[in-house]
């Protein structure tokens, strides 16, 4: 079951929730709007302990490592070109490319392993024009429940 609620901070980074029942929790929250990440924590409330105050530590999270998202070669010679990524969770992979003009050539689908610094898309592109590409690469995880994305250019030389 979902409890919405609120915790307060004392600005240090540590929060604290009351009233909480003894039972185990997984806290997330979500900063989007601040910080285009997401945080969570696990905590347990033992029976028998006070759980009129719980206090707990966020660490943040995400689906992509976006520092480990490229392409190979770049630029491109040949009849294809990889996509290579790190994930942090199981997730599921869309990757749509676009011309300079922002017109859709492609959108590519997969998935991708969590904590596998080797994940693989490969774009067939013998019948692609040279030119300068931009590829949004989506990676979207049922465990994190969110997507996150990075937009990232791709040359192509025939």
């Amino acid at each position: 079951s979902i409890i919405k609620g609120s915790a307060t901070s004392s600005g240090n980074g540590i929060y604290t929730i009351l009233g909480l029942s003894p039972d185990n929790y997984t806290i997330r929250a979500d900063f989007t709007s601040l910080y285009s990440s997401q945080s969570v924590a696990n905590i347990k409330v033992s029976a028998g302990l006070s759980a009129t105050s719980v206090d707990f530590t966020l660490s943040s999270i995400s689906n992509l490592n976006l520092n480990k998202v490229y392409t190979y070669p770049n630029p491109a010679k040949g009849s294809s070109v990889t996509f290579r990524y790190s994930l942090n969770a199981d997730a599921n992979i869309i990757i749509k490319i676009y011309t300079l003009n922002a017109e859709k050539i492609t959108e590519l689908r997969g998935s991708g392993i969590g904590g596998k610094d080797d994940n693989e898309i490969v774009w067939n592109i013998s019948n692609v024009d040279s030119g300068v590409y931009l590829y949004q690469f989506e990676a979207e995880s049922s465990v994190l429940g969110k997507a996150q994305n990075v937009i990232k250019k791709l040359a192509i030389i025939k």
